[in-house]
This record gives structure tokens, C-alpha cells and sequence, in this order.
């Protein structure tokens, strides 16, 4: 109930539900964070229900509204001139650019009240601070594989365990983490916990980044040493020696992480491993540049990078197959073309220096802009911003700093028009949910189907409307039957969901289908793509057309010949890059 005095309601209802999707441990395939992210914009509607109270409610509208509303109608426009596959694709990317568009919106106007960056600023400490430390006690939980289901997410025991807790992956973990270090920074500042607290907490929370082996941390971290390093003018001081000797705490942490869990029988790789493991990331970044060379202008599509990923995996050195390019420049730049990317970044920079620089000394506006760094870095090499639960809280930020220093338009909206919004919200998003529920259990029928089972929970079958027609497509592909003289319609369907759906066993089909079909050089193109996006799997693969090649030669067996041994890197042989 102090927790609830500090806050407004709505300001309380929203730090709650974003603590809780940070904390839930609800992840199901194939969008893992689909009720995370449900509970964080469901937190933003309810932020907004308060404001039906008046009868005529004022919210600000800050320019930076423009950057998402932009980018709805450049992805629109793809969709509509079918860049993009499935154009459903760009269904999820669009409503989430809205979610955003009200983050901004409830930020600009929180922080038009009296004292609200401030309140905001300390929710989210508050928020962020408390996330890590149940975080930490949820990892060791994994760690020691503790059955304290349903509240924390089993982790598979393997080799290099890197415990997530119930945030579902290391690297948005150790993000988390990097917020809960700077909420202390800031509220021993904001005189809100003593010195002990201020020294102790930090060690806790560095012990629970080190746990998830981030390189993200080793990164962020540094930055932070130096962003703390001056002193606020008129707040209590920061010790420069605790600064150093927590960082290099941090590093003896890293180095030893293998050894202090070895005591406990865990296995982990050494920092040295873990430093070493970036050519796949760095080859990803090349498969995103040749995409956006390829395609300067207009880009290849919202959400495309994938599957030309898979188009162009043979003109390229080995990497790993994925949705997003691990660097968002490069990414917007595949995705969107050069032209929108430079004009959003440029923008962005800016806008960066004069809401954050210029106001360093402004106590909230370095805490949020630290966060904000700690995202753009984060960015660099991965996709947080995808997510719901970086995306809102990130909006949210940048509403109330940028209507502090740029200042807002007023909009005044009746309660029966926010009483419609927020029910067509609510059902919505009830909806979504609802129709996500039929796409898992479709997974899970999915299993017992192959399995050989004649009825059990979920159904494949494609309904008469979906949101998520992509995943029934998915579906089907288990249920063609791959034979010689199959339709053509059958082959074209196999192509195009291979493409957006590139993993190992699609990719198989569609080279049988191939191979039955006498087009044997196609057939090597889609196992070379097999081995240049899924080399792990590609050695297994490899002993599969053995068999098939000993089994039916004639369809297979001059294929097998031409296709490189597990060892090789080689590309093609000089016959099928003759094609």
C-alpha cells in the first residue's frame, strides 16, 4: 500500500503490470512474449482508463508521434504493394507501432503534471530495481532446477546454461539488469535509499548479469562507469572507488563464473569462449547489407530480412538463420530502405541531444536517457525493441521528455470517445489472445499428428479467419505429400512458406520435391542454403540423402554426389554454379 500512496492510480496500475511482464513466466511458441507483451500494453490501456474520469480529458501530443505514425504507413504501403510475403506479417509490426504512438502520447501527458517526470522516473526505478532482484532469485531457481512451476520458467539443464529467469532470454535480461543498476544509482541520488542498500544492491544484481553471460553487459556496463563518473550538482556524491571496485567486482564475477558453479556440477563456457562467438552476428550483418544494396530505395519489405536471407544464403560465407539482422540500422535499412533509415536516425540523434544532452543535468532526464543508451546499444546487436516490454516503457520515456523540452499540443478528448476506445481495445486485444490460443494448441496438434495420433488437444486446420493465417500455412506443409509429377501448385506453395518459415525439415521438403520433380540443380540451392543457415543440423542432413541417394538413386543420388561433406565450407559444385 506505500507503493500505491507514492503513485497515481494509473501510474500504479501501469508499474504494476509492467513489473508482472517482466516476472510471468508465460512463453509459448511461436511468439514467445505474446503475453508478456500483452500484459505491458494492457498496463498502457489501463494508464488511459483514468482519464475517462474527466469528462473531457486533455491529452499532449508531442511531434515525436510522427516516427511511428511514418513508419505505419511506409510498412502499409509495402503490404499493399506486396513486399511483403505474407502480408499479415505486417499486421503485428503496425499495431505495435500504435502501442507506441500512445506510449509517447501517456508519457507527454504524465509529465505534464505536477512533478510527473519525477513520478515517473521513480516508478520506474522502483519497477526496474524490484524486477532485478526477483530476477535474481528466479535464475538461481533455474540454475539448480528447483520445480517451482508455475511461477518460474523450467530451463533446459545443458551444456552452457545461461539462466534467463522468467524474462525467456539472456540477453533481455541482462538489459533488465542493466535498468535495475542504474534505478539504484538514481535512487540513492533521489535520497531514496541509504548507502548500505545503495553498495549491497548493486552486487546482486551484477552477480545475476554475470549469471546470463551477456556480452551486452560487458558493453553497456563500462558506459555506465563513465555516464556515473560526474557528480549531479546538489545530490548526495557518488563514490568513485565504489564505482571501480563494483566494475571490477563485475569482471572477477565474469572470469570465475565457471569455476563457482563447477563447485555445484554446472557447466558454462569462460568469458574467452564467449568473446570469441561473433562471426555468425557479423555474417548476419552482411546477409542485411547486401539486402539493403539489393534494395536501396523502398527496402525489401517489413519484416523481409529473413527471407532474403534465405534467397541470398548461397552467395554468402556460413552464418545462422534469423528474423532480424542484429543490428537495427541495418535492419530498417534491408527492410525499409536507405533513405527512410537515415532520415529516422538523423532525427533520432537529434532529438537525442537536445532532450537528453542538453538536459544532463536534469536527475530524470539522465536516468531515462541512460536507459535509452542502454537500448540503442542493445539495439546494435540484437532487436529489443521488437518487444512490447522495451517497446512501451521506451515510448513512454521518450513522451515525457520530449513534452518537458519541446513541449506538446493539447487535444482534448470526451469520456464517451475514450470510454469506445478503450472497450474496442480491450476487445481487441481479447481477440488476439483468444485466436494466439488456437495457433498454440495448433502446435502442439501439430506434434501428436506426426506422431501418428488420431486426436488430442488443437487442430491445424486453417479457420475461415485468422490473425495468424502464416502459422496454418505452417501447418499444411507437413500435409503435402511429396511424390514425382506433383502439382505445380503443391511445389510453388512449398517455395513460398520455405521462405518465410526457412527451417531445416521445410527446407528438406521442398529439396525432395525437387529432387522427385527432376530439378535436381534447385534441389542443391535449397541444401546449400541447409547448410550456409542451419550448420549444426546440416551434418545430420548430409547422412539423410545418403540414405535417400542408397534407397531411390535415380531421383537422388546425383544430387548427394554434388553436395558438400559436413567438414566443407565450399559453396557449389562447378556444375551447379554453372545453373
Amino acid at each position: 500500500m506505500q507503493f500505491r500512496s507514492k503513485f497515481s492510480n494509473d501510474l500504479f496500475l501501469f508499474g504494476l503490470c509492467l513489473f508482472f511482464c517482466y516476472t510471468i513466466p508465460l512463453h509459448y511458441h511461436p511468439y514467445r512474449e505474446f503475453f508478456n507483451d500483452g500484459i505491458v500494453i494492457l498496463g498502457l490501456l489501463l494508464g488511459f482508463c483514468y482519464f475517462a474520469i474527466s469528462p473531457h480529458a486533455k491529452f499532449r501530443i508531442p511531434s515525436a508521434v510522427v516516427m511511428p505514425i511514418g513508419l505505419i504507413v511506409v510498412i502499409g504501403l509495402q503490404a499493399w504493394n506486396r513486399l511483403v510475403l505474407f502480408p499479415m506479417d505486417s499486421f503485428f509490426p503496425i499495431v505495435y507501432l500504435i502501442c507506441f504512438s500512445f506510449a509517447i502520447i501517456y508519457g507527454s501527458t504524465i509529465s505534464s503534471r505536477p512533478n510527473g517526470v519525477a513520478a515517473l522516473s521513480n516508478l520506474f526505478a522502483l519497477v526496474f530495481l524490484a524486477t532485478g532482484i526477483c530476477s535474481v532469485v528466479i535464475q538461481h531457481v533455474q540454475l539448480f532446477n528447483l520445480n517451482f512451476s508455475p511461477f518460474v520458467m523450467p530451463i533446459e539443464v545443458v551444456e552452457n546454461i545461461r539462466p534467463f529467469a522468467n524474462v525467456a532470454q539472456p540477453n533481455l535480461m541482462a538489459l533488465i539488469f542493466c535498468f535495475s543498476l542504474v534505478s539504484v544509482w538514481y535512487m540513492y541520488l533521489m535520497g531514496k535509499i541509504k548507502p548500505v542498500a545503495a553498495v549491497s544492491l548493486p552486487i546482486i544484481l551484477l552477480w545475476g548479469l554475470a549469471l546470463t553471460q551477456s556480452r551486452i553487459g560487458w558493453i553497456i556496463l563500462p558506459l555506465y562507469l563513465i555516464l556515473c563518473w560526474s557528480q549531479p550538482v546538489g545530490r548526495p556524491k557518488v563514490s568513485k572507488i565504489i564505482l571501480i571496485l563494483l566494475s571490477l567486482l563485475f569482471i572477477g564475477m565474469t572470469i570465475a563464473l565457471p569455476d563457482i558453479l563447477a563447485w555445484f556440477g554446472i557447466l558454462v563456457h569462460t568469458a574467452g569462449e564467449h568473446a570469441g562467438q561473433t562471426s555468425a552476428r557479423i555474417e548476419i550483418w552482411k546477409s542485411a547489407w547486401l539486402t539493403s544494396e539489393l534494395h536501396p530505395w523502398f527496402g525489401a519489405g517489413w519484416f523481409q530480412y529473413g527471407a532474403n536471407q534465405v534467397i541470398l544464403a548461397t552467395l554468402l560465407p556460413p552464418s545462422e538463420y534469423s528474423d532480424y539482422a542484429h543490428n537495427i540500422i541495418l535492419n530498417f535499412a534491408a527492410e525499409i530502405g536507405w533513405p527512410f533509415t537515415l532520415l529516422i536516425f538523423i532525427s533520432a540523434s537529434y532529438w537525442f541531444y537536445i532532450c537528453c544532452i542538453r538536459r544532463w543535468g536534469n536527475i530524470q532526464h539522465r536516468f531515462m536517457s541512460m536507459m535509452l543508451i542502454a537500448i540503442a546499444v542493445h539495439s546494435m546487436v540484437e532487436f529489443p525493441l521488437w518487444y512490447a516490454i522495451i517497446l512501451i516503457p521506451f515510448g513512454v520515456m521518450v513522451g515525457a521528455m520530449h513534452c518537458e523540452v519541446l513541449g506538446c499540443k493539447t487535444w482534448t478528448v470526451a469520456r464517451p470517445v475514450i470510454i469506445v476506445f478503450i472497450t474496442a481495445c480491450a476487445l481487441f486485444m481479447g481477440a488476439l489472445t483468444w485466436d494466439y490460443y488456437r495457433v498454440m494448441t495448433g502446435f502442439v496438434a501439430l506434434v501428436w499428428q506426426q506422431e501418428g495420433k488420431k486426436e488430442g488437444i488443437g487442430s491445424t486446420v486453417k479457420p475461415d479467419f485468422t490473425f495468424y493465417p502464416q502459422f496454418y500455412d505452417y501447418f499444411a506443409v507437413a500435409k503435402i505429400k511429396i511424390f514425382p509429377g506433383m502439382p505445380k501448385d503443391d511445389i510453388q506453395f512449398l517455395e513460398r512458406t520455405s521462405i518465410r518459415f526457412a527451417f531445416t525439415p521445410i527446407l528438406q521438403r521442398v529439396a525432395m520435391a525437387y529432387a522427385y520433380n527432376q530439378r535436381a540443380t534447385e534441389a542443391l540451392q535449397v541444401i546449400i542454403t541447409v547448410q550456409h543457415l542451419h550448420a549444426d543440423e546440416y551434418p545430420q542432413v548430409y547422412k539423410n540423402w545418403e540414405s535417400f541417394a542408397k534407397k531411390d538413386p535415380r531421383f537422388f543420388n546425383e544430387i548427394f554426389k554434388r553436395m558438400p561433406k559436413p567438414e566443407t565450407t565450399e559453396l557449389l559444385s562447378d556444375m551447379s554454379l554453372g545453373s
